[in-house]
């Protein structure tokens, strides 16, 4: 399975768009792929509304966010 970052990098074009969208600088986002750093949270929101949901905060930062909401409809 690709990593949230590359699947969102791969929505806007490339991880280098990514980063200038976010305004960081493409190493943070290498280093959040390779496991060397955890995305900041505040990074999370903007890149789902990006990626129109494709990539959600939950999947990004379950740490944080913990698991999505059911989308299932109580009956």
């Amino acid at each position: 399975m690709d990593h949230p970052i590359k699947k969102a990098s791969q929505h806007v074009g490339d991880q280098k768009t990514l980063a200038r969208i976010l305004g960081v600088h493409p190493s943070y986002l290498s280093q959040v792929v390779t496991g060397v750093r955890k995305i900041s949270h505040t990074y999370c929101e903007h890149i789902e509304n990006i990626t129109d949901g494709e990539v959600t905060r939950y999947e990004l930062r379950p740490d944080i966010f913990g698991e999505p909401p059911s989308l299932s409809v109580n009956s």
